[in-house]
């Protein structure tokens, strides 16, 4: 929230949330961030769950 302030990081949240989509994908669509921030904040989150990469070829 620090780099896109408690308003609209809830905003995008409950956005994910009502439509069944990842946090990433929705700061992603959003566009709030820049990609490398988004890399650095979310990193491979299949990676930290365990689970195979789902990354786009």
């Amino acid at each position: 929230a620090k780099l896109i302030g408690y308003g609209k990081a809830a905003e995008l949240s409950k956005r994910a949330l009502a439509g069944k989509r990842t946090l990433r994908q929705v700061v992603e669509e959003a566009g709030v961030l820049l990609p490398d921030q988004v890399e650095h904040i979310f990193g491979n989150s299949a990676e930290f769950a365990g689970l195979p990469d789902a990354s786009p070829a």
